[in-house]
């Protein structure tokens, strides 16, 4: 049911704006950043299909800084901040907003649950991802989101030094700087903006 849905109501809309699919993932480069979408669902569960669609931007300076080379193929939704899914953009970003999937039980959802992801992509997510034509635009649309996981508020930080926010960038990167896991990357980081103390 899942793969009719997309082949019916998601590829065409990605395809028509641009969009290159490779499994169940769709990248397009725009405006010096990669904009990911892809669909994550859960096992079949009783005859049920759940859900979600992904959202990601990766600006291309901002990746071989934090992943230490160039983009070379296919970005997944993972490697890029901002990230958030569909259904949350479709709230305004409201925190309390529970995080929601769609369910396909039946060949009837297919056709009811389509259009409505249609026109949740043409209303809603591609308008949003044509309007981010600059790094601070990327920078709004971040403080929105607001970075949760290590690896996202390290993005964040990276893309607030892009834009000279420089002692906002450090109080984010304060947090990492002696872990174990982040502590290196943050300090390559510290050296290619050329941080002091």
């Amino acid at each position: 049911m899942l793969s009719l849905l997309i082949k019916k109501y998601i590829n065409p809309v990605l395809k028509l704006s641009g969009f290159k699919k490779k499994g169940m993932t769709w990248n397009r480069e725009l405006f010096g950043a990669v904009q990911v979408i892809d669909i994550q669902f859960s096992s079949y569960v009783k005859n049920r299909t759940s859900f979600t669609i992904n959202i990601g931007i990766l600006n291309l300076d901002v990746f071989p800084i934090f992943f230490d080379g160039k983009k070379n193929g296919f970005v997944g939704e993972v490697e890029c901040f901002p990230r958030f899914r569909l259904k949350r953009l479709l709230a305004g970003f409201d925190i309390k907003k529970v995080d929601e999937w769609w369910n396909l039980s039946s060949e009837d959802d297919v056709d009811i649950v389509g259009a409505e992801v249609e026109a949740a992509l043409k209303n809603k997510c591609l308008p949003m991802l044509d309007s981010l034509f600059t790094l601070q635009d990327i920078l709004t649309l971040a403080n929105e989101v607001m970075p949760r996981m290590p690896a996202e508020k390290i993005s964040y930080a990276t893309l607030l030094l892009f834009n000279g926010e420089i002692e906002r960038a450090k109080g984010i990167l304060a947090e990492f700087r002696h872990s174990e896991v982040w502590g290196a990357r943050v300090e390559k980081i510290y050296k290619r903006f050329s941080i002091v103390e």
